[in-house]
């Protein structure tokens, strides 16, 4: 916090910024034991074609991922 250099533009030093968020948790139902069994790229290209979903919905009402 004081490591003595102050932002461009702030005379006061850091500004603070307070913004209302929603925060989206999401279990994916019997990922875990499917998950241990499975070569580690499945999982991966699995998790991203879900990602990709998730993230499509959340920005198409306006969210930020």
């Amino acid at each position: 916090m004081f490591c003595g250099t102050r932002l461009a533009g702030e005379p006061g030093g850091a500004r603070e910024e307070r913004k209302v968020v929603s925060v989206v948790f999401c279990d994916l139902v019997c990922f875990t034991a499917s998950a241990h069994a499975a070569d580690p790229e499945d999982v991966s290209r699995e998790l991203a074609v879900y990602h990709a979903a998730a993230r499509r919905e959340i920005e198409r009402f306006g969210g930020v991922v």
